[in-house]
């Protein structure tokens, strides 16, 4: 969560920078300090664009994406009777399908 958090600020730091840099521009045009209706629209553009922004970020992040149960071990893809059998998840206790790609030893084709 604090990852995502600080991936949010890491974008939101600069948009708020531009959007300040504006505001101050204009008061420096305008002796009046009064902000221009193209603020008034950057600024809602920019409060619709953090909705959006923290609305991914926490679809992203509340979507199950198969993480796996801790209880699980994953186990890597592998190439069997011609076929490539994509990797998935096995309960640990369970013997894998393929265990020579598993058995910690160096990867296929690596020695």
């Amino acid at each position: 969560m604090i990852l995502i958090i600080v991936r949010l600020i890491l974008i939101l730091v600069p948009i708020a920078a531009v959007i300040f840099w504006l505001r101050w521009r204009i008061k420096r045009k305008h002796s009046d300090a009064e902000l221009s209706e193209d603020i008034s629209d950057l600024r809602r553009i920019l409060l619709i664009s953090i909705a959006l922004i923290f609305g991914a970020a926490m679809t992203l992040y509340f979507v199950d994406d198969g993480k796996g149960d801790p209880n699980m071990r994953y186990v890597p893809p592998y190439e069997k009777d011609g076929k490539i059998i994509p990797g998935h998840f096995v309960p640990i206790d369970e013997e894998p399908d393929n265990p020579t790609d598993t058995d910690g030893d160096t990867p296929k084709g690596q020695g």
